[in-house]
């Protein structure tokens, strides 16, 4: 057997001075133990992991972090990794964190910090203050640990030693040991956002100090001599385990801190430790790199892919002898065995056959593995992890001539709907929605409270420039005329300078190329005041749109999308859409409206538009030209019973035939009108 230190310097991050054995004996002053909470879905998180990470950098060798995953925003969603623990619940549990991310300083309480009152936990911008506080107190105590992974066994062995500097402790306090995990590879909210250093170039994050397990009890183990002079020493074993929640831990991005409190609080100080390994006779370490470079499809109808990994060896030994597998959609893996040697700085690229793809959403997972290989240690299996997910294919076929979507048949996170699919690549939140996923919502989220359910668009909490669309399936409107596509939406701006977006778009090519055919974003896009709160739609804030494209009537495949483009504005609600021509009017009818009067027709300047209002109604008026593009839009609220009159100037329209639709009060009219 063989023991090797590896340093593990991981994207120019700042590691903390390790703390070896035997401990020091002389008075220091107390490190720093700042536990974050945080979680892969919290949007502000990234911005907690960069300002702790700073504040390492800052003082080093004085700071230990951990990261915790806890609360609500690291609850997992549909295929997504769960980094939660028991022990990591029970300390944010204790900590009362209010919101996310938060972190303690010592599990101390500090009053002017604390997010709810008496509570360690206190919000990111004050970890700073708090631990220069912490920096400058003398420690009653010194810790130091190291330990070591038997590679054959996956046994972790920790010595630790504590040494009692004063008289001031009390007469027992308790030492934690945690198990950390850095380079764990994943997805993060908000991390293109406010921390694009720690993101891979296929959009993975890079997530360190990850607490894994205790290896002590959750809130430690007991030292009941803590005179000065003291010198407790202590050795634990802990059986590592291949995963924990589906999640591998890599035995080379394993570490170890240590830490004494009073009594779950306050911590007085801590350190980490170095990682050795113990190594077989006659085996060797490496570190292989896999990627999956698999050429994906260039629109939704290409099927057909050929998989492909190319592995790096960036270890110090040669390797050989190792398996590369793939997954689809989590069935069986393919496997072929690399028998040639790949050098140290060396690469191969490894083929399989041809697969064909589902008609949905598709994933692919790649691994590298030396399992079988018992003469060769990979010690990094964070990087042995790759994939390509959301891939997005539909029928080459058509579906049909129209469509009604009104989202009633779908639950919450769903992305594969009815002849249409969600597409999130980039990690936009568009999903189907009712009030019983928000809580304390009572009122119905669908088109003007007339049903439960609508498409939810989440811009409050998605970064600026990120997408999301609803993709729909190839309509096909060979012998169709008076095309037109009808929907419902609801959006309120956070602020007078928020500009999120809604297109609508088309493509003959499935999905190739796409064309705009309707835009509104900020204020044009908004159905009611600004909201700086979180948006959720009520029944007065639904309008109509409508969309006519003569231009693709006899199209024989036809898909459209609605795409959703965020400013990290409010929210967006999408209801009842419709793909209507002359054979289906669709399923939202509009009453016609008695005697509309245009005068003059043809128009020069102005033309009038007069009729009747049998009660208190919203009017509407809309002129579009031959290509079903929107010139004008006129909108009036809350006008009077009796005769409604308005001039429209149209003096500085092209001359030519325009379509002019007047809507209120939930009756509909529609006529030519000429500008001459």
């Amino acid at each position: 057997m063989k023991k090797v230190l590896l340093s593990l310097f991981s994207l120019g991050l700042t590691i903390p001075a390790l703390a070896q054995l035997p401990v020091s004996t002389s008075p220091e002053n107390k490190n720093v133990v700042l536990e974050e909470f945080t979680g892969l879905n919290c949007v502000y998180c990234p911005d907690g992991h960069k300002r702790a990470n700073q504040l390492s950098a800052n003082n080093p060798g004085d700071v230990v972090l951990i990261n915790v995953h806890a609360g609500s925003f690291a609850t997992p969603g549909p295929g997504e990794p769960d980094y939660r623990t028991p022990d990591g619940q029970a300390i944010d549990n204790e900590a009362n964190v209010s919101g996310y991310p938060a972190g303690t300083i010592n599990r101390r309480v500090f009053s002017n910090f604390s997010q709810n009152p008496g509570g360690w936990a206190m919000s990111r911008a004050d970890w700073a203050t708090a631990a220069s506080t912490v920096l400058g107190e003398s420690s009653y105590v010194n810790v130091a640990l190291e330990g070591d992974i038997d590679l054959a066994t996956r046994t972790l062995t920790v010595d630790v030693e504590a040494y009692f500097t004063a008289n001031t402790a009390p007469s027992s306090v308790r030492m934690n040991i945690a198990l950390l995990q850095d380079s764990v590879l994943g997805p993060q909210t908000g991390a293109s956002q406010f921390y694009p250093a720690m993101l891979l170039p296929d959009g993975r994050y890079v997530h360190m100090h990850m607490l894994r397990d205790m290896i002590t009890p959750t809130w430690g183990d007991t030292i009941s001599t803590t005179t000065m002079g003291t010198l407790f020493s202590k050795t634990y074993t802990y059986n590592i385990p291949q995963d924990i929640n589906g999640v591998p831990l890599s035995l080379g991005d394993l570490n170890v801190v240590g830490f004494i409190d009073e009594g779950k609080g306050p911590v007085i100080t801590g350190a980490k430790g170095p990682m050795t390994y113990t190594v077989p006779a006659g085996a060797s370490v490496t570190d292989l790199s896999l990627k999956g470079t698999t050429s994906l499809p260039t629109t939704y109808c290409d099927n057909q892919i050929t998989p492909e990994v190319t592995v790096n060896n960036v270890g110090g030994a040669a390797a050989s002898n190792f398996d590369v597998s793939y997954t689809l959609n989590g069935g069986s893996p393919v496997t072929q065995n690399v028998s040639t040697t790949v050098a140290a700085g060396d690469s191969t690229t490894v083929s399989f056959p041809a697969v064909t793809l589902s008609n949905g959403i598709n994933d692919l997972s790649y691994t590298v593995s030396t399992a079988n290989n018992n003469s060769l240690y990979d010690l990094s299996s964070g990087n042995d992890l790759d994939g390509q997910s959301g891939i997005l294919t539909m029928p080459n076929g058509t579906f049909g001539t129209y469509f009604y979507e009104d989202m009633e048949a779908y639950s919450f996170r769903d992305v594969q709907l009815s002849n249409s699919i969600i597409d999130n690549r980039t990690s936009s939140f568009v999903t189907p929605i009712s009030n019983s996923a928000v809580n304390g919502l009572n009122t119905p989220l669908g088109g003007f409270g007339n049903s439960a359910q609508s498409l939810f668009f989440y811009f409050y909490d998605i970064p600026a420039n990120e997408k999301g669309s609803l993709v729909f399936e190839k309509l096909d409107l060979s012998g169709t005329s008076l095309n037109e596509i009808v929907f419902a939406h609801a959006y309120r701006q956070y602020d007078a300078n928020s500009d999120d977006e809604l297109n609508v778009l088309v493509s003959e090519d499935c999905g190739q190329t796409w064309n705009t055919i309707w835009s509104k974003s900020g204020p044009d896009l908004a159905t009611g005041s600004i909201d700086n709160g979180n948006f959720f739609a009520t029944a007065a804030d639904w309008q109509w749109d409508t969309i006519r494209i003569p231009q693709y009537d006899g199209t024989p495949e036809l898909m459209v999308k609605f795409e959703g483009v965020s400013d990290f504005g409010n929210n967006l609600f999408i209801d009842d859409i419709q793909f209507k021509n002359n054979t289906y009017v669709g399923e939202k009818e509009y009453a016609s409206i008695p005697s509309v009067s245009v005068y003059p027709n043809p128009a020069q300047e102005q033309a009038q538009i007069e009729f009747p209002l049998s009660g208190k109604a919203d009017v509407r008026l809309e002129l579009t030209d031959v290509a079903g593009k929107t010139i004008l839009q006129r909108q009036f609220l809350d006008q009077a019973q009796g005769s409604f009159r308005q001039m429209l100037d149209v003096s500085a329209l092209p001359a030519g035939v325009y379509s002019l639709e007047v809507e209120a009060g939930g009756a509909q009219h529609r006529q030519k009108l000429i500008v001459q």
